[in-house]
């Protein structure tokens, strides 16, 4: 049973405490993180849970360009399963890193949410502009996240070196 999905009580208001578990999903590129975050995905689907995926850079275009922040905020938390692609890839200004942090904090406690990084989660820190904003991020990931690292050879690359050597036999 995948126990660190929110699991949904009939006829339960929605804005109850669901104790949701969440995942960070780091390593180098091509690893299989995004294919482990969509397998978990959709089993949560199977399951009858509402899942919603977004790369980091549209969640952020989306809640930048909302005329009221909190109302999109709560349209993104009605996903029983947020699951966040790209995140640390590009650089992000202040507004953004603000952003970022009003997501994680919005659901931290209560929501289930998988960040796939390339990005390990010590270099989050620096990339989310230091001091007050990284320390509520770190805090929150520290506290309400498994963290899984993936390590190993691009699945892509290896699945063309295999094709390589079948095709010359």
């Amino acid at each position: 049973e995948c126990r660190w999905i929110a699991k949904r009580v009939p006829h339960q208001r929605r804005d109850s405490r669901r104790n949701g578990k969440s995942i960070a999903i780091t390593g180098a590129t091509g690893c299989g993180k995004s294919f482990l975050a969509m397998v978990i995905s959709s089993e949560a689907i199977e399951r009858g849970f509402n899942v919603k995926y977004w790369s980091l850079s549209e969640l952020v275009e989306r809640l930048s360009k909302a005329e009221k922040k909190s109302e999109t905020l709560k349209k993104i938390n009605e996903a029983d399963l947020l699951n966040i692609d790209d995140f640390g890839l590009g650089t992000l200004t202040a507004q953004e890193q603000s952003l970022v942090y009003e997501i994680i904090k919005s659901r931290a406690d209560n929501l289930s949410t998988i960040i796939v990084s390339q990005r390990p989660c010590a270099d989050w820190y620096e990339w989310l502009g230091g001091k007050y904003i990284a320390d509520g991020v770190a805090d929150r990931i520290i506290n309400f996240y498994y963290l899984i690292e993936l390590k190993g050879e691009s699945r892509r690359a290896l699945a063309r070196k295999q094709a390589k050597e079948a095709a010359e036999l």
